[in-house]
């Protein structure tokens, strides 16, 4: 249809936004995207959910937009797992949570149902956020205030490729965090043990150093670093050493 095309440009808008994004600016970009998400759609709220990373047992709100005429604030210091225990199990088993009516909730869902009402959510559709199949990050909602909505399954088919966007987007922001921190660190302990580290990735052919082994080596502050110019610092009596170990 007209609407699915109008989306597949929408989508591929989003996508490529995140594709260079930095890390820092991927948070108010989701933000950002679920606005349009729902203009496009007329959805009335989105909610991105996330798994704490101190406590895996803990899932809170970290991205929410709801319409401007609905005037709903973003739910805060909310433990998903505990008002939505029936949905979080289905998401967390990899299943989408689709609810035209939350009046079509089974019994085991008491205690969602009741979160449903107190939030004013009459129809509510979740998918589950993993990075490939094994790590869970969180789940993406959409739900719906003055009425009921059938969720049509191409709308859920085409939502699904959202809810992927953004896990990855998410899944990059984690890697980069990690990977600061893990240069941090490294830093750090090179520094108190006075040490210069290096790695090579010799499919490339570069190397990562320390700072303290640019100085040890005589390397300017921003000069790449290959392995060939690495290894011809090296004294004439060793080359043939290192180049047997590496």
């Amino acid at each position: 249809t007209k609407k699915s095309l109008l989306f597949e440009n929408l989508l591929i808008n989003i996508s490529t936004k995140f594709i260079s994004l930095p890390a820092d600016k991927i948070d108010n970009e989701i933000r950002s995207a679920q606005k349009e998400i729902c203009a496009f759609w007329d959805i009335d709220c989105c909610a991105l959910w996330q798994i704490s990373s101190h406590n895996p047992e803990d899932i809170f709100l970290t991205h929410w937009y709801a319409m401007p005429e609905f005037r709903v604030e973003s739910p805060e210091n909310i433990n998903g797992k505990e008002y939505f225990p029936w949905s979080w199990e289905k998401v967390s088993n990899n299943s989408i949570v689709s609810m035209s009516s939350i009046k079509d909730a089974p019994k085991e869902a008491v205690s969602d149902r009741e979160s449903w009402k107190r939030f004013g959510i009459k129809s509510n559709l979740v998918y589950p956020l993993f990075i490939g199949k094994v790590r869970q990050i969180g789940a993406l909602g959409f739900g719906a205030f003055a009425k009921e909505r059938n969720w049509h399954p191409e709308l859920v088919k085409m939502l699904q490729l959202i809810a992927d966007v953004f896990a990855n987007a998410l899944h990059r922001k984690y890697a980069e965090r990690d990977l600061r921190e893990s240069d941090t660190r490294l830093q750090l302990a090179s520094d108190s043990a006075n040490a210069g580290l290096w790695s090579w990735d010799h499919k490339t052919d570069n190397i990562w150093v320390t700072e303290k082994t640019r100085s040890l080596y005589g390397f300017l502050p921003d000069e790449k670093i290959t392995g060939s110019k690495f290894f011809n610092t090296l004294h004439p009596d060793d080359k043939e050493r290192v180049r047997l170990i590496v």
